[in-house]
């Protein structure tokens, strides 16, 4: 008589208590029916697409994502697995810019934004827009350690191609100048291989890199210490 009204709060904690409870089935049920009521804003969104990637279902977890961040481009929880997802999971990394110019267009002093875009373009085979965003995000923020360590690795990599160019060339003079050339690069590696080491001592993968940088540059002292201290 008076009209029929829904309770949006409990179609949303239903959905959740669901999902808590492993009844996907249900909780995918109720999460749509919240979305139509638009309840909940892309928090909902978030966790619907949270289930869709527990079943394997990449497909409707993108599209559920894709559709939050339509609607509600600010949640940083949709947002966030935007961007995770093309870095990590897509072939199709490049579509991250868009995502994350979006993300530091909102929030500009957000390294951790930087340094994502930095990934995708060292993924791209773009090393100096890499090497830009890498070193934006340590001038935000100076104990990104992610970002030494991957900045290190870019003039590392770097070096290791030059030295192996150097060694194929047979004119000694021409060798020598080409070899300078490669070490330099692995200089320039070395001051931010050293600073993510220093924040982060116990991670033997930074350790193990940073070994084979002082045994390039031929700093046997160096060399020696992080070698005992990876044994230890």
């Amino acid at each position: 008589m008076f009209g029929a009204t829904i309770d949006t709060a409990l179609l949303y904690n239903t959905a959740l208590m669901a999902q808590l409870g492993e009844d996907y089935e249900n909780a995918i049920k109720y999460y749509n029916q919240a979305i139509g009521y638009n309840y909940g804003g892309g928090e909902t969104y978030a966790y619907l697409a949270d289930i869709y990637k527990t079943q394997g279902d990449s497909e409707s977890y993108l599209q559920t994502l894709k559709d939050g961040f339509e609607k509600y481009p600010g949640t940083q929880a949709v947002l966030g697995s935007l961007i995770n997802y093309y870095i990590f999971e897509s072939e199709n990394s490049g579509d991250a810019l868009t995502y994350l110019d979006y993300a530091i267009e909102t929030d500009p002093n957000n390294a951790f934004f930087y340094s994502g875009k930095a990934m995708v373009y060292d993924k791209l085979g773009q090393p100096e827009e890499a090497i830009k965003m890498y070193k934006k995000s340590i001038e935000i923020n100076p104990d990104l350690v992610e970002a030494y360590f991957n900045l290190g690795v870019i003039y590392f990599n770097e070096g290791v191609e030059l030295s192996d160019k150097a060694v194929e060339i047979k004119d000694n003079n021409k060798y020598e100048i080409a070899k300078v050339e490669a070490d330099n690069k692995f200089k320039e590696a070395l001051p931010y291989l050293e600073k993510a080491f220093e924040y982060q001592q116990d991670d033997t993968n930074i350790g193990k890199t940073l070994r084979t940088l002082y045994y390039r540059l031929q700093m046997t002292e160096k060399y020696e210490e992080i070698t005992k201290k990876l044994e230890e």
